[in-house]
């Protein structure tokens, strides 16, 4: 045997070519029970050119590689560093002895490999300190006998067993006697003599055996056939007479236990073929038949009859034909008539099949990785009517294109249930589809199909697969597909979650490795019998719509395939690689009705609450106030920079009630003229005797930067202070300047102001004027702020204030006027 197993990073690496296939047959089996875990510490020393093993090994490691190498003794202390050693490989070295204690200290070793060296003699006093042994390789040394020592009793778990040899006795397997294994692999192409029933010792499930193609094979294969559920042969060449004879003896004995038989690896003629598959199919035992490696010598031009067998199965994978020139009818006639129930021909490069010229027993048939077009079986659609049994057809990996066309080939296939057609080139532009209607399971992934294809599918289909393909979106009204239960969409181009109006009664949709970016729960309305779902490798992003999503995987009892690891946000590049579960946003910042409210309620609860503390405090009255004082300022510093006009001798006229008097002498008058800062004209000290009223008042308002009138009811009620008012205002028309300031006493309301004194409303209307305040505290910002306004630079001449004498001048008609002021 020319094979080895290589274990590295946890695989089995095949290097042989010549029994490629055996291995690739059992060693799924080894991996499964030798490999199941993944190897935590693996040590690859392979074509180091080693000649003795290492001694800084890391007692850690549970792997060792040591093939391909120059290794010629394993001593006792050899491995004694590696107390978790469960694998070794020691093949292709020039080992001749190994230590009976060289594995005293690896009780875990489950895989010994050493295959390809010198050992002479089976003996194997080494396997005494290995219980644990599950597989072992000692084939292609230099024993030519194949008597197992009596070491091989303690590997009570042994299930894999690979020996080669010349001589092959009756008592040389008793050591295995009564350990059940799973596969015997024996390399007897070099054998010379074989001892009848030499096998029936082995008990196991599977024996593999390298033939030697000469009568040797006749009396293994029977007793092959007598003690294994399942037999292969390898290389087997062009001829069929030893198996017809295994066959013959098997027939009179009571006891055949094979069920299953498998060629490898195997080259024959076109005759030779057909006579052994004859051989094998009109036996009573075999059900199932394998041939892997096939080659087909010469030409077939001999037309074959159709065997009758019992043989439920027939599987033929990696077949080839040395001379392309031959009639194919034949070939393909042969296989499709012959009565089995399951037929695989695959990663053959056929290019057609025939139709059964009678009612077929078929009921799957696989023609995976071939060359088949949409053509397939004929070219005329009515021709393939006899497979009406057929539940099962599996297309994968073809060269299909059009699959409305190949949609007419299996239309009259009634009993159609499961269609496999993916890693295809099938596209679908337009046209009716004519599938049976018996379809429930379509597997078209793998394709370069866009949304079209849903307007060419089986109504009643219940599994869909159409991952790996170049759908971009989906639109339900477009077609019906009510007996839906399943959809792949997996890796294609969605962009979001389709809804589910055309296939109501859908329970898992799988959408890993699309586009989807954000998603809307829209779809969950119309997908209401959803309960599985696979979003998983999406391109999310992070935002308030996700938020909602994620949510959606506890509230409809969804459940989400591969979560929580394979859902993770790409966008923004803040979020990029967070697990979905782990990302949050507050319901605020996602609600804009809280968010305006969050926003809102506070602006007008301080709003509020600003108001009634403005309110409280009057604080209207102080900024009022302060307005006033700026602009009085402002006006000031220009005024500054003009001229004072001729003739003005006050910085202010008062104007008040002479019922008001006590609070201009008391409060006006003090505040402002003390220190002198200001001159205020006042009707008592300033008027000219001898002058009329009217002419003191218009001469005094002239002379006056200001005036100042005092607004009480009292003021409302003299009808000269509405004089006086009139001729300020007047004044300040012609002059288009602003000299009036307005001082309400007390609070006078619009509707007590008689109408006559229209003026006066007019200006409280339109013009700002200056509150008393009761409070006191407020007395000093109002007096600044009509200071303020007061404020300019007056000649130094002062006018006479008039004295008690001339007061007393006044003529009784004045003193009587100014009693009404």
């Amino acid at each position: 045997m020319e094979c080895r197993l290589d274990f590295e990073r946890g695989n089995i690496v095949r290097r042989n070519s010549v029994i490629f296939i055996f291995w690739s047959l059992i060693i799924g089996s080894v991996q499964e029970l030798l490999l199941g875990k993944e190897w935590q510490y693996v040590l690859n020393y392979s074509s180091q050119g080693l000649t003795s093993i290492p001694r800084d090994l890391p007692s850690s490691a549970e792997g060792l590689d040591l093939s391909l190498n120059q290794i010629s003794k394993i001593n006792g202390d050899d491995f004694s560093s590696l107390p978790h050693l469960m694998f070794l490989n020691l093949s292709y070295n020039i080992i001749e002895n190994i230590s009976p204690e060289s594995f005293k200290s690896n009780p875990e070793l489950e895989c010994l490999d050493v295959s390809h060296n010198k050992i002479s003699n089976l003996s194997c006093d080494f396997l005494d300190f290995t219980p644990n042994l599950r597989y072992m390789d000692i084939s292609f040394n230099t024993y030519t006998g194949m008597t197992l020592g009596d070491a091989f009793r303690s590997v009570i778990q042994l299930e894999y067993i690979a020996l080669s040899g010349e001589i092959l006795l009756n008592k040389d397997f008793e050591s295995l006697a009564d350990i059940q294994l799973r596969t015997v692999f024996l390399q007897l192409q070099n054998l010379t003599h074989y001892e009848n029933t030499s096998l029936n010792c082995l008990n196991t499930q599977t024996v593999m055996i390298t033939v030697t193609n000469r009568q040797t094979d006749v009396e293994v294969i029977s007793d092959a056939l007598s003690i294994a559920e399942e037999v292969t042969l390898l290389s087997v060449k062009n001829t069929s007479d030893y198996l017809y004879q295994a066959f013959e003896i098997q027939k009179g004995q009571k006891k055949k236990k094979a069920s299953q038989f498998t060629f490898i690896n195997s080259e024959m003629s076109w005759g030779a073929a057909t006579d052994t598959l004859n051989v094998i199919l009109n036996s009573t035992f075999i059900k199932h038949l394998y041939a892997y490696g096939f080659v087909m010598l010469g030409s077939i031009w001999e037309k074959k009859p159709i065997p009758k067998t019992s043989v439920e199965s027939l599987t033929i994978r990696k077949a080839s034909v040395t001379n392309f020139f031959f009639f194919q009818g034949n070939l393909y006639d042969f296989f499709i008539n012959i009565m089995v129930k399951n037929l695989t021909i695959a990663e053959t490069p056929i290019i057609h099949m025939t139709c059964p010229q009678s009612l077929s027993t078929l009921q799957m048939l696989d023609f995976s990785y071939n060359s088949f077009s949409e053509s397939v079986f004929s070219k005329n659609e009515t021709d393939c009517n006899n497979l009406t049994n057929l539940n099962t057809l599996i297309l994968r990996g073809n060269q299909i294109q059009q699959i409305q066309k190949l949609s007419s080939r299996t239309k009259y296939m009634t009993s159609l249930k499961y269609l496999d057609l993916s890693s295809n080139s099938l596209k679908y532009e337009s046209g009716t589809c004519h599938w049976p209607d018996s379809i429930l399971t379509l597997n078209l992934s793998s394709n370069s199909l866009d949304h079209l294809v849903f307007n060419c599918l089986p109504k009643y289909v219940q599994i869909l697969d159409l991952q790996n393909n170049q759908i971009t979106t989906l639109s339900g009204d477009v077609f019906s597909l009510e007996a839906l239960i399943e959809l792949n969409l997996g890796s294609n181009r969605l962009l979001e979650i389709p809804h589910c109006e055309g296939f109501g009664k859908l329970g898992t949709m799988l959408l890993q490795d699309n586009s989807l970016y954000t998603v809307s729960l829209g779809f969950i309305h119309s997908c209401r019998n959803l309960t599985v779902m696979d979003v998983s490798n999406n391109p999310f992003m992070c935002t308030c719509n996700l938020k909602d999503f994620v949510s959606m995987k506890d509230q409809y009892q969804i459940e989400f395939l591969h979560w929580p690891l394979a859902y993770r946000c790409s966008y923004p590049e803040t979020l990029n690689g967070l697990l979905l579960k782990d990302f949050h946003l507050s319901e605020l910042s996602c609600n804009l009705i809280l968010l305006l409210a969050a926003i809102l309620c506070p602006i007008i609860i301080v709003t509020i609450a600003a108001t009634i503390l403005c309110i409280r405090l009057d604080i209207p009255w102080y900024l009022r106030m302060m307005w006033q004082w700026t602009q009085a300022k402002r006006r000031t510093v220009a005024i500054r920079h003009q001229d004072v006009p001729d003739g003005l001798l006050f910085h202010a006229f008062v104007s008040y009630s002479q019922h008001d008097s006590v609070w201009v002498k008391e409060s006006l008058l003090p505040n402002l003229e003390e220190d002198q800062s200001f001159r205020i004209c006042q009707h008592e000290r300033n008027f000219i005797p001898g002058k009329s009223i009217v002419e003191n008042i218009i001469s005094c308002i002239e002379k006056s930067y200001r005036s100042i009138f005092v607004l009480s009811t009292n003021f409302i009620q003299s009808e000269w202070c509405h004089y006086e008012l009139y001729f300020a205002h007047h004044q300040l028309l012609s002059e288009n300047s602003d000299k009036i300031i307005l001082i309400l006493l007390e609070p006078v309301p619009q509707y007590l102001i008689p109408s006559k004194f229209y003026k006066l409303k007019n200006m409280m209307t339109k013009k700002t004027y200056m509150e008393w305040p009761q409070d006191k505290n407020k007395h000093k910002l109002f007096w600044a702020n009509l200071r303020a306004a007061l404020q300019i630079d007056l000649p130094t001449e002062v006018m006479a204030e008039p004295n008690s004498d001339a007061e007393g001048l006044l003529n009784e008609d004045t003193q009587h006027m100014l009693n009404h002021l």
